[in-house]
């Protein structure tokens, strides 16, 4: 893969793992879950 493609697939991969994170705890606040899936939307 390009160095591009690995890059983008590596902070992909760490966003999913931190919107899991959060929208698997019970104190999570709906905020917090919906700034994370905004990460995986807009990719920043």
């Amino acid at each position: 893969m390009s160095k591009k493609i690995e890059t983008t697939h590596r902070k992909l991969a760490k966003a999913l793992k931190k919107h899991a994170k959060l929208a698997a705890g019970k104190k999570t606040r709906r905020g917090r879950i919906d700034a994370a899936a905004s990460i995986l939307v807009i990719g920043n």
